[in-house]
């Protein structure tokens, strides 16, 4: 036996493989499946196709949210909220430098930003394995020196965390593809 609901308003379902599906519509939820007219969109939006279910075990999480805006308690919340966020970035402004942790590489010149860790993971629902291309040489003595930091003051909590070596030929560069895997290019240009 399927149980079912019925939900009305616009929701989000976060799936496994880190795409989103978006109902503007409302969908049908049983036991199994997410059925309705939907939008998936790739983990980074690159892409999007057309879905009209999706398994129910491949979601992580399902999100209902509102179009109606209630302008007055908008306008006030806005005009409070306004003020609030100016004076509170001129305070934090030197202490705040990026909302997820930092990756520096020890280099000739000193240490030097390479990396920002998990920016997709902005929410529990949204952690993922991050890949992320650092350029580092070893010392002579086949050392590499590495700072992790948390430059936003936040609360991070590291599942795993992993060093990759990817040996490649002079003139490949690595770097992460839309899966997370490494591939090296060659002859690069920039976007026309």
């Amino acid at each position: 036996m399927q149980d079912t609901t019925i939900v009305l308003s616009p929701l989000k379902a976060f799936m496994r493989d880190g795409s989103i599906v978006v109902y503007s519509d409302g969908a049908l939820v049983t036991n199994v499946a997410v059925q309705g007219s939907g939008t998936r969109y790739s983990l980074g939006l690159v892409d999007s196709v057309s879905v009209s279910e999706i398994a129910l075990d491949s979601v992580i999480g399902i999100e209902a949210f509102q179009h109606d805006v209630n302008v007055g308690g908008s306008v006030l919340a806005s005009a409070f909220g306004g003020g609030a966020a100016v004076f509170g970035t001129g305070l934090l402004l030197k202490a705040l430098f990026g909302s997820c942790p930092t990756i520096y590489v020890e280099t000739a010149q000193g240490q030097e930003l390479q990396a920002e860790a998990f920016s997709y993971s902005i929410a529990p629902l949204l952690e993922a394995r991050d890949l992320d291309r650092l350029d580092l040489t070893p010392d002579r003595d086949g050392m590499i020196g590495l700072e992790l930091r948390n430059e936003a003051l936040e609360t991070h909590y590291i599942n795993h965390l992993e060093l990759l070596a990817v040996r490649h030929d002079e003139g490949i560069y690595v770097v992460p593809d839309e899966r997370g895997q490494p591939v090296g290019v060659r002859r690069m240009r920039p976007p026309a």
